[in-house]
């Protein structure tokens, strides 16, 4: 009788056991896939960007959409996954004109965004939208500075070049 008893005691835990490390798991797959997902929308996005194909307008956008989404994210309910100096962050930087955002701010907003969706539990749809925007962004800033670059380049060699008459 108490041979049976500590059976069903072992089956019961190790059924409980099983059922806490499947959640964890998952986890673990899911943000795998969600890594990858978002790396090769980061390559679309510099894709897009080395082809001209961002506009000012869709920059601003998302600048806006970023601004208004986080502007919100302390009266949310659930418990706020993102530092003080995060939030702070984002709100600073996305409040803006798109000139004077940099690279590297969007570099972080990227890391902060990736890391609210794939890390936290609950995958917060917010930082898969922040990720976006950032690498979108970021892509317009980097075609908008080769694009200057390019201009000045020209200017450097239209005065550098000899005008001969014709004859």
């Amino acid at each position: 009788m108490v041979r049976k008893k500590t059976h069903k005691v072992r089956i019961k835990n190790y059924i409980t056991r099983r059922k806490n490390e499947q959640p964890r798991e998952k986890h673990q797959n899911h943000s795998k896939t969600l890594t990858v997902a978002s790396q090769k929308h980061t390559i679309v996005a510099d894709f897009t960007s080395l082809k001209g194909l961002i506009a000012a307008e869709e920059a601003e956008f998302l600048r806006k959409r970023i601004t208004g989404i986080f502007s919100v994210y302390t009266s949310y309910s659930k418990a706020n996954p993102l530092t003080k100096e995060e939030l702070e962050f984002i709100l600073k930087t996305f409040s803006k004109p798109l000139d004077e955002i940099t690279i590297e701010e969007m570099d972080r907003a990227y890391e902060i965004g990736w890391r609210l969706f794939v890390e936290d539990p609950e995958h917060d749809p917010r930082g898969f939208i922040l990720a976006i925007a950032a690498a979108y962004i970021r892509a317009y800033l980097r075609q908008k500075q080769k694009r200057e670059q390019k201009e000045k380049h020209n200017l450097t060699k239209k005065r550098t070049t000899p005008h001969t008459l014709p004859l």
